[in-house]
């Protein structure tokens, strides 16, 4: 299978990126990144092609806030963020949050009503952390990736559609959250695959990086 025998090369070349750097001369605010594999970036070659770099860049140039912490880890589910990425925030004001997870809880078969209160969780803690602006990506739309067989593929869709409903029921209740729909909108092209055939590619986290772009207020 493409995904096994690719995917470890891939996620080995993402734990590679630095997961702090800053943009010119550091900033007292920061912005933060948690999620799984998307955010960490695995399927680029180098961390300028990540979702997390694009879109911390953008952030970077809008706000004057230059310093990024991305605590991302392949294979987090959202649970694992309030339990192990949550207590790691950097310490001083967070202007910015991306969330990028759910895939792998669309995939092992987390139920909508746990992954609702761990998102409650994660965006609470957002909030008491005095983040003013934050930006959740819902979860993709596994239809017709390469990496899974028919009808691997149209069970684990049904999930993600469920799930990505869910996370826009919880996003809509904190007024500091937006929803970038990669479930709807962001369906990857075959060339915007990485060589596992399950995550994007530069060009796919392009793709997504435009819609989180499109919806950063």
């Amino acid at each position: 299978m493409r995904l096994s025998r690719n995917g470890a090369t891939l996620v080995a070349t993402a734990q590679r990126f630095p997961s702090a750097y800053t943009f010119g001369e550091p900033s007292p605010g920061a912005i933060v990144v948690l999620g799984d594999s998307t955010a960490l970036g695995v399927g680029a070659d180098r961390y300028e092609e990540t979702l997390a770099y694009r879109v911390a860049s953008e952030v970077a140039s809008r706000r004057a806030v230059r310093r990024v912490v991305n605590l991302g880890v392949s294979g987090a589910r959202t649970r694992d963020v309030v339990r192990d990425q949550l207590p790691r925030l950097p310490d001083g004001p967070i202007d910015f949050a991306l969330v990028s997870v759910t895939a792998n809880d669309a995939t092992h078969g987390t139920s909508p009503s746990d992954l609702r209160d761990d998102l409650v969780a994660i965006f609470k803690a957002l909030e008491a952390r005095g983040v003013k602006r934050a930006v959740v990506t819902n979860t993709p739309n596994f239809r017709g990736t390469p990496a899974l067989p028919w009808p691997v593929d149209v069970v684990f869709a049904g999930r993600a559609r469920d799930l990505a409903s869910t996370v826009a029921w919880v996003a809509a209740r904190f007024p500091f959250v937006r929803v970038a729909d990669l479930n709807g909108r962001g369906t990857l092209k075959p060339d915007e695959y990485a060589s596992d055939g399950f995550h994007p590619n530069a060009e796919g986290y392009r793709r997504w990086t435009r819609l989180v772009v499109g919806v950063i207020h």
